[in-house]
């Protein structure tokens, strides 16, 4: 086989938060043999690159450069030529001030191919995060990115100050230090004193900060509340609306840092509920599952699960353990149909576990509060009834998906049909639900099911003391 070439693909990060990253360039990553990352580019984003893929950290902070610009355009043409997929995560947009050009330029001029995937820049997404539209209607009709931190062997700036006084909203990117000079430049230049200005911090994630004042005393602002890079300085009256459209500094966990140490796997939907509430989520996994050594017992239970009348899972990794087994068997969820499945914590709300029939959710006296009880059988088989939420009523044969939250315990009374240690079980409604169509009968014997009254409870059922 000819030897596979590599590429290079310039992708954009973006400013911060790791769920504004495009679409092409999380598959980039997912293809990757080689990452080449930034200091601004989030952590989390690595985690679409595979398990086998090289992490190679070239960012630069402020006097704090990893590798030089030669190095770094050097690096991507090395690995390349080794014929690897090479993925250059750069922070915001490679082209907007992250020097994405000049690693074009040399990886064209040692003929290597490569790919540019734009991505959000922070001059928008850290207004926005802060409630500032960059233009509006009837405030402000044309905006300049401008870098705030030029090019320090330059004789002289090549920033024409003159014909920035009149655009209306200007965005400063790596200004911080250089701060007081923008500020006396842009007054010096025809600004007016009093117009509106805002710094924003760390942009899109949760340790976003906002000061805002005007070019006379913005500098005087930022150095009192202890802001530095990286920051944006935007200028321009569309500031003054940022009081009526914040919106996500107003979340209750803004500026909490939390460790998430549960699995790789797992950890995605504890850290997205923190991002929603404000809070800047670090997953750093304490704990990994792995397959036993032997699956030999698991499988010997799994071909003898009509003898047993409990199932007891104790994780939600137990769950998808065993149904994985049972697949590999050639069985499904329908060979449960004779047992009480018992889980240690409540199923998850948003995914309903594949059972075909009359499956019980269920919570042994002696187990601590609170234990919902999902669905109710007759027997252990065959029948049960439907929760207020089931679409349809069930019948002997099988029955829909449990309802997403728990019931009050209800006795049971007799099966006419099954005889005095079996029972016609049900559940009632709870206060927080309207009258629901419940069924009355029971699906085996037919016999009406009284809720006014309190039947003797079924002796082989574990009921708690609070439903004797």
């Amino acid at each position: 086989m000819p030897e596979r070439s590599g590429r290079v693909t310039l992708v954009g990060a973006g400013p911060g938060d790791p769920g504004l990253i495009t679409l092409h360039g999380v598959e980039a990553l997912r293809q990757a043999d080689a990452v080449v990352y930034d200091y601004l580019a989030s952590p989390e984003l690595l985690a679409h690159a595979p398990e086998q893929a090289e992490l190679i950290y070239v960012g630069k902070q402020a006097g704090r450069h990893t590798l030089a610009q030669s190095e770094i355009n050097a690096l991507l043409v090395r690995l390349a030529r080794e014929g690897k997929r090479v993925v250059r995560l750069k922070g915001g947009d490679p082209f907007v001030f992250g020097r994405g050009g000049e690693e074009a330029e040399a990886l064209v001029a040692a003929g290597v191919p490569f790919d540019v995937v734009p991505g959000v820049t922070s001059a928008i997404a850290a207004p926005a995060y802060a409630g500032i539209p960059v233009t509006h209607r009837g405030v402000a009709s044309s905006l300049a990115i401008v870098t705030g931190h030029e090019d320090p062997q330059k004789a002289t700036s090549a920033i024409d100050w003159g014909s920035l006084a009149g655009i209306d909203t200007l965005v400063f990117l790596m200004g911080v230090a250089n701060l007081p000079a923008i500020a006396a430049e842009l007054i010096a230049h025809g600004r007016r004193s009093d117009t509106p200005a805002a710094v924003i911090q760390w942009g899109t994630v949760g340790r976003q900060r906002t000061v805002t004042g005007t070019l006379a005393d913005i500098a005087t602002r930022v150095e009192e509340a202890g802001l530095g890079s990286p920051a944006v300085t935007v200028v321009g009256a569309v500031v003054g609306l940022r009081e009526r459209l914040r919106w996500f500094d107003r979340r209750p966990l803004l500026g909490l840092r939390v460790l998430v140490t549960r699995t790789r796997e797992q950890a995605g939907r504890l850290a997205e509920g923190l991002r929603a509430l404000g809070a800047e989520p670090v997953e750093c996994a304490v704990i990994e599952t792995a397959p036993p050594l032997d699956w030999a017992p698991l499988d010997r239970a799994i071909g003898e699960l009509g003898a047993y009348r409990w199932i007891a899972f104790t994780s939600a990794n137990g769950v998808e353990a065993f149904f994985a087994r049972l697949a590999l068997a050639g069985r499904d969820a329908r060979a449960l149909a004779g047992a009480r499945l018992a889980p240690s914590a409540p199923p998850r709300p948003r995914r309903s576990p594949p059972v075909a029939c009359a499956p019980m959710w269920c919570r042994p006296s002696s187990w601590p509060r609170p234990w919902p009880m999902r669905w109710a059988t007759c027997g252990g088989r065959g029948c049960c009834w439907r929760g207020p939420t089931s679409p349809a009523p069930p019948s002997p044969s099988g029955c829909g998906p449990p309802a997403p939250w728990s019931t009050r315990w209800w006795p049971t009374a007799p099966c006419a049909r099954r005889g005095s240690r079996r029972a016609c079980a049900r559940r009632w409604p709870g206060p927080m639900w309207s009258p629901s169509p419940v069924p009355r009968r029971c699906g085996t014997c037919s016999r009406r099911l009284d809720p006014a009254r309190r039947p003797r409870p079924c002796a082989a059922w574990p009921w708690p003391a609070s439903a004797r």
